[in-house]
């Protein structure tokens, strides 16, 4: 096998590895009644960055982890609970704000609006969780996010979640924030004269000159966007530039993105189990590695083996897959393997995302994209 092995290799062409990616995402404030009126301000924040065009797609992407508004009120309850979960301000004073806000409701009828909205804040962070998990950590790609408003509350609510590895690939730039803290110890943009930030008690003090909250008018200072009795700020949108810049250089210089030339997997089919079931050992020989070499496992996954297609046949398709018969033994488990030799230098998430035929055998399977 090993003969094989290295022949397959001196045949092969190597391409240059896919480097790792960064999904840079605009987290927005409150009081939003769309997401198209979020996507004008992440087109905006594009502009502001200007990173190199030729690498958006292939070194990073830009994202919206959209927050939807629930009505003015409401928003607001629901901001002044977050800070009260985070510790920020106490629970009477949020049930003072909270009560302001509700005007003359009963107490009957302001708890149940209470546990509406708590419901829905709930709900906002599981499926903005699922957002950043599915989309981007499961396909091993970076998480840059750029918040405004309280989309920094959720922000450093989702750095709570994330695991520890996650949190190695997350960094935030805030802008406009009422909170006491950025997630990661990350950089933030407040202007002086934020009259939202500064009603909220023990927000980040403002190091910015302008006055005005809102993201595209105020600090990124877009004419077309800015109320009249707001002046903005001169210099906010360059600084929101410069921080977003160093994130995602330094997330790029710390990232690990290990790339094999190619991956080998061990099918295991065990008599005693599910006859359709496959266990998978992924390996991978690493790029660049001397000669001789050893395999390293680099995932394990669980498949279904799929039956032939509807006309019977079995035939090998989309990806050069080369397979063959290899007798040893796990766990009293029938093993055999499949070679990706397209030549190509992968990284996982790449093997992941791809569907695999086996020739001989009519076994078909999709590697899961939370193989790890």
């Amino acid at each position: 096998m090993k003969k094989i092995l290295i022949s397959m290799i001196l045949l092969m062409s190597i391409i240059q590895a896919k480097p790792c990616m960064t999904d840079i995402y605009f987290g927005n404030g409150i009081w939003s009644p769309n997401k198209k009126a979020q996507e004008v301000s992440l087109k905006a924040l594009k502009n502001v960055l200007n990173l190199d065009k030729s690498k958006e797609g292939q070194t990073y992407n830009y994202k919206l982890a959209y927050n939807p508004g629930h009505g003015t009120i409401n928003d607001l309850i629901e901001t002044y609970w977050q800070l009260k979960e985070s510790g920020q301000i106490s629970e009477g004073y949020f049930t003072s704000v909270a009560t302001v806000l509700s005007g003359a409701h009963t107490d009957n009828s302001f708890s149940k609006a209470l546990i509406g909205i708590i419901l829905n804040y709930q709900a906002e962070v599981t499926a903005m969780y699922t957002v950043y998990n599915d989309t981007s950590f499961k396909q091993k790609h970076n998480v840059l996010l750029v918040a405004h408003s309280q989309g920094n509350l959720f922000g450093n609510k989702m750095f709570e979640l994330f695991t520890d590895a996650q949190k190695e690939r997350f960094r935030m730039v805030s802008v406009g924030t009422m909170a006491n803290t950025v997630a990661g110890e990350g950089s933030y943009v407040n202007l002086k004269n934020d009259y939202v930030v500064n009603l909220v008690p023990n927000s980040l003090e403002g190091s910015f000159d302008g006055s005005g909250h809102d993201f595209r008018g105020v600090y990124l200072n877009i004419p077309s966007a800015k109320h009249w009795y707001d002046t903005g700020s001169m210099n906010a949108g360059s600084s929101i530039a410069s921080y977003v810049k160093s994130a995602y250089a330094d997330l790029m210089e710390t990232s690990t993105c290990d790339t094999y030339q190619y991956y080998v997997w061990i099918n295991y089919m065990c008599a005693a189990g599910n006859a359709q079931g496959l266990i998978v050992d992924i390996y991978g020989r690493p790029n660049n590695a001397p000669f001789p070499y050893e395999k390293q496992i680099v995932a394990t996954d669980s498949r279904i083996q799929m039956p032939n297609d509807m006309n019977g046949n079995c035939s090998i398709e989309g990806d050069d897959v080369f397979s063959w018969w290899y007798m040893y033994n796990k766990n009293d488990c029938y093993a055999y393997s499949i070679d990706d030799t397209t030549g190509n230098i992968h990284t996982l998430d790449y093997i992941a995302s791809r569907t695999y035929k086996n020739g001989r055998t009519c076994t078909q399977y999709k590697m899961s994209t939370d193989v790890t």
